[in-house]
């Protein structure tokens, strides 16, 4: 074997390890556009193991793809929850995490379009209006992961003119993201046990939980980036060394 082919061995070891080693495109996307029954809340059991989900009370939502992380297994739950101002009970400003004066007679209002609000005094309207948010707090007590996954909240899809934001504390929420456009917003927000978020209203226009995009990812040794540091650095010296052999 020459050293030209013996190199072009050594590129093709490291592409593939890289492949492996790093992200992937990977991911599981919850899909909450189909009718069911309204609810109060509903508990979301994403089942790592067998790569499929189920919803207490009402239809499931849609699963497609899978996750990255080959150790991972159990299941983790997303338990959603909405909050209705209907009646001007409740204000929600996802800021300072206030105006939840009331959440126990507000329902999920599932249907083609995603899930949202129900207001009655609106005509059955099922958006999430200003005032609005649909809330999904994440429960790994029945998850196991490997030494080096990480839970990732990739992205979600909710109409337009919504924002999502991360409570920090019981004062303060994190703005994650704000769309003005239809369409959905790449997040990659690493999640911890108990982590909850709302998709609150930013505007008018049509807005609702069409989409979750979650994946579980390993992230590699520090001392494997080290290797590939070293191994790209190497084939460089290389590759250098073959070309001035070539040019004398």
């Amino acid at each position: 074997m020459n050293q030209s082919t013996l190199l072009n061995k050594i590129y093709l070891l490291i592409a593939v390890y890289l492949t492996h080693a790093s992200y992937t495109s990977a991911a599981v996307i919850l899909d909450f556009t189909s009718r069911g029954l309204n609810l109060s809340t509903s508990d979301v059991t994403v089942d790592v193991t067998n790569n499929s989900v189920s919803a207490t009370g009402t239809k499931d939502p849609f699963l497609s793809g899978g996750f990255s992380s080959i150790l991972a297994s159990g299941t983790f739950d997303l338990k959603i929850s909405a909050l209705s101002s209907e009646g001007g009970i409740n204000n929600f400003n996802p800021v300072d995490w206030s105006g939840i004066n009331d959440i126990s007679t507000s329902l999920i209002a599932t249907n083609a379009r995603g899930w949202g609000v129900k207001d009655s005094e609106l005509g059955g309207v099922s958006r999430i209006d200003q005032g609005e948010a649909i809330f999904f707090e994440f429960d790994f007590s029945g998850l196991t992961l490997g030494a080096n996954d990480l839970v990732v909240l990739s992205g979600l899809s909710g109409g337009e003119n919504y924002a999502i934001h991360k409570q920090i504390s019981p004062t303060l929420g994190l703005e994650i993201a704000s769309v003005t456009e239809e369409g959905s917003v790449i997040l990659d927000e690493v999640v911890q046990d108990g982590d909850l978020f709302a998709l609150s209203s930013t505007g008018n226009r049509r807005k609702f939980l069409e989409t979750l995009t979650i994946d579980i990812v390993t992230i590699p040794e520090p001392s494997t980036y080290t290797l590939i540091i070293l191994g790209v650095g190497a084939l460089v010296i290389l590759r250098y060394r073959l070309a001035s052999r070539g040019r004398n």
